[in-house]
């Protein structure tokens, strides 16, 4: 179900965001965050922080690959992220993210399961997720179980080294 789905989403993925309100951010990501008028426009600047499960840094690239890939994609969000107008890399660990205007709703979408952040390079070259969470997937096997391993990037490391989810 999609409930399930979020819940596995959230033990592999961190969001762009923990929390809406902009210069906040309480997770793993995102170091600061803030708003800038630009003309007619708006800006979101991001200050990124930490790695990926492999161990690679997360960078603008990564971000603007997965934030293009939700706005660009035809699936069922695509309407959701027609917001992002253009997305700038201002250097490799900060980025902006081009609005029409300021908006909680903007910052409540970009702080869904659904904005998670993959590494752009093994997503396009290997189709593979690499974990930004506290665990990264270790086996699926279909209708029986998924299992996890602890990322040892993660910023908790007092969590179990293995998580099994059976299905019922």
């Amino acid at each position: 179900t999609d409930l399930s789905s979020r819940k596995i989403n959230s033990f592999i993925f961190e969001k762009l965001f923990d929390d809406i309100n902009v210069g906040t951010e309480k997770n793993h990501i995102t170091k600061r965050s803030y708003w800038v008028k630009s003309g007619q426009k708006w800006a979101l600047g991001v200050l990124l922080k930490n790695k990926f499960s492999s161990g690679k840094s997360i960078t603008s690239d990564d971000v603007i690959f997965s934030l293009k890939r939700l706005r660009d994609f035809d699936g069922p969000r695509k309407n959701d992220y027609s917001f992002i107008l253009d997305i700038k890399k201002i250097s490799k660990f900060e980025f902006q993210i081009i609005t029409d205007t300021k908006s909680d709703k903007y910052m409540e979408l970009l702080s869904s399961s659904f904005a998670s952040v993959y590494d752009a390079e093994s997503f396009q070259n290997e189709k593979k997720f690499i974990s930004t969470g506290p665990y990264s997937l270790e086996t699926w096997e279909r209708n029986d179980k998924i299992v996890l391993k602890r990322n040892p990037f993660y910023k908790e490391n007092n969590l179990p080294e293995k998580l099994i989810l059976r299905v019922l």
